[in-house]
């Protein structure tokens, strides 16, 4: 019997150490911010399908319970992550859409958009998983938003609208998730097919105003 309370001692004493730690590397100034940086980083070379606890926490420097401090697990991170993409994605679209209307204005914030997923793939894969969250749609919009104003500026409403807006997202992501998973692979310059591409479409939905 004494040697069972001696094990059942030594079980608990681990966990509270475990506990432990976590509380202690928490107050090293391991917060929520950089738990989610740490994940978004390692998102962009694995894929968010590619995330775990305990490469977040091994990059980190710190203990996987010190991850669940701040996250009930690898789904919220996920949806974070989402949103961050979006957010993220409207801030460059913005950049690129200073001072542009019209037809450029359309071609900037195009090109802006493969950069953004040239850049950031994983990120970009995280914000378009499926069964997106309200909070990631709303996030969503902050970036459909600057390309829908642009068309507007090319004179297009309604249904026309809407039209261009699903081919652009369609023609970007197309080609953006093609070149990332290396279909490309003739010398030929892809940054001028992708300038083809997208000027041919301005081109046509401009012609229907």
């Amino acid at each position: 019997m004494p040697t069972v309370i001696r094990k059942t001692t030594k079980a608990a004493s681990r966990t509270a150490a475990d506990a432990g730690n976590a509380a202690s590397q928490t107050r090293k100034g391991i917060d929520r911010q950089q738990v989610l940086n740490a994940a978004r980083e390692l998102c962009n070379v694995r894929g968010v399908d590619g995330l775990s606890i305990k490469d977040i926490a091994d990059r980190l420097g710190i203990r996987p319970p010190s991850v669940y401090a701040h996250f009930e697990g690898l789904p919220e991170i996920r949806a974070e992550l989402a949103k961050a993409g979006h957010y993220a994605l409207a801030h460059q679209l913005r950049s690129s859409a200073v001072a542009q209307t019209g037809a450029s204005g359309v071609i900037a914030v195009a090109k802006a958009y493969l950069a953004f997923i040239r850049e950031q793939p994983g990120l970009y894969s995280a914000a378009m998983q499926p069964n997106a969250s309200p909070e990631a749609r709303a996030a969503a919009e902050e970036w459909l938003s600057v390309i829908q104003k642009l068309l507007e500026s090319m004179g297009l409403s309604g249904e026309d609208r809407i039209h261009a807006l699903r081919g652009i997202r369609s023609m970007v992501h197309g080609f953006g998730q093609l070149e990332v998973i290396g279909q490309f692979r003739t010398r030929v310059d892809r940054d001028a097919s992708f300038d083809r591409m997208v000027r041919a479409f301005v081109n046509a939905i401009g012609r229907k105003t």
